[in-house]
């Protein structure tokens, strides 16, 4: 029973399955989904820290800043 042995290099005409990618093809993908994951998170949590000195910046009200927070957040 022998093993295909893929190469580590893939042509850029050529359709690939997930299922066909290397450990080291499929580093980048996962790397850039982890690093977006984590910014968007980052982001998401400021939000409320934000809008605190939004507040007082743009001299608004609690209940116009909580609209605010509503439209976003849904």
């Amino acid at each position: 029973m022998a093993f295909k042995r893929s190469p580590l290099k893939t042509r850029d005409d050529q359709v690939t399955n997930a299922s066909d990618l290397t450990v080291r093809q499929s580093l980048i993908p996962i790397c850039l989904v982890t690093i977006l994951f984590f910014l968007w998170g980052f982001a998401y949590g400021l939000l409320d820290v934000l809008n605190k000195h939004f507040q007082v910046t743009l001299n608004i009200s609690r209940a116009r800043s909580s609209g605010l927070q509503a439209a976003y957040f849904g």
